[in-house]
């Protein structure tokens, strides 16, 4: 889809790799800091949130992007989809971290430690935030 052979793809993923690890620890900062400053502490406000973030940094950028060098929609949707569900996943994990670290200031008694466990809490948590 892309343009670019298996065997190129593959020699450089593994820098490709290092590169988007890179830049998604980047990315995390500015949706932390944006989902602070809303006290966005609710499943329902970390969606809003990324969601509206999402839409103006990034799905414009990609569609600019897709047009000016002649993609399909089929493209421009795979880029600007992987990276929608990417930013909410930064989000919900911002956000039960954040929860977590305070809890653990406030003395909460247990902490979930399990993933199954940890989606629980935050939606329990966020029926009595909202």
């Amino acid at each position: 889809m892309s343009g670019v052979d298996g065997t190129k793809f593959a020699a450089g993923l593994p820098r490709a790799s290092a590169v988007d690890l890179a830049s998604f620890a980047a990315m995390a900062l500015i949706p932390d800091q944006v989902l602070h400053a809303w006290s966005a502490l609710t499943i329902v406000l970390v969606l809003l949130c990324t969601s509206l973030l999402w839409l103006g940094f990034i799905a414009v950028v990609l569609l600019h992007s897709a047009t000016y060098e002649h993609r399909s929609p089929r493209y421009y949707a795979v880029n600007a989809g992987y990276r929608l569900v990417s930013m909410t996943v930064m989000g919900v994990v911002l956000t039960v971290m954040r929860r977590q670290k305070a809890s653990a200031r406030r003395g909460a008694t247990k902490k979930p430690q399990s993933l199954s466990a940890i989606a629980i809490w935050t939606l329990q948590a966020a029926g009595q935030h909202t």
